[in-house]
């Protein structure tokens, strides 16, 4: 679905059809090496967002990581931020009252 939507077909049996195993085989190949779509994007923004926060951490505090401004991720790793962590920097950094 993603290669479809990247290359703008709305027929995905058809796109594949067309393009054969290895060629699709060479497109997962290229995604390994530069992924693309908004999970990519998603990624990017995180990093933007961990990044901005980190600058206002207090001192000792464990800095944030693009992927805890992914909420959609199945699992996050031991030690992640708690949503109620990062509302709470989000707040201070843009000047709003603590809500805890």
């Amino acid at each position: 679905m993603r290669l479809a939507l990247a290359l703008g077909h709305v027929d995905v049996d058809g796109m594949l059809d067309s393009i054969g195993e290895s060629r699709f085989q060479e497109w997962m190949n290229y995604y390994e090496l530069e992924p693309w779509g908004e999970e990519r994007a998603d990624l990017r923004i995180g990093t933007l967002a961990a990044a901005t926060v980190n600058l206002h951490l207090k001192k000792g505090a464990r800095p944030f990581r693009a992927t805890d401004f992914m909420p959609y991720l199945v699992s996050k790793p031991e030690g992640a931020s708690s949503t109620a962590e990062i509302k709470s920097v989000l707040r201070s950094v843009a000047g709003g009252p603590r809500r805890d």
